[in-house]
């Protein structure tokens, strides 16, 4: 238990994230394409996105979550 007495989420594996080569494109005629860097996230560590709007934050969490399809590259989550 943290030391702040709050219980801590207990999860059988703590995710690893990898994204490699990651792209999105928006519109019908993908006039806006997102690229992103490469993601790796180790087991047990923690990360924070952040960045000015409409930078791409949302769009990769909703790749990571499945709710949108890449364009091109990678994510593997174990």
């Amino acid at each position: 238990m943290p030391a702040d007495g709050s219980p801590r989420m207990q999860t059988p594996d703590t995710l690893a994230l990898t994204a490699t080569s990651l792209s999105y494109a928006y519109g019908s005629r993908r006039e806006v394409e997102l690229t992103f860097p490469e993601v790796a996230i180790a087991r047990g560590s923690s990360c924070a996105m952040v960045g000015p709007s409409g930078c791409g934050k949302t769009t990769l969490l909703h790749l990571i979550a499945g709710l949108l399809t890449p364009r091109a590259g990678s994510i593997h989550v174990a």
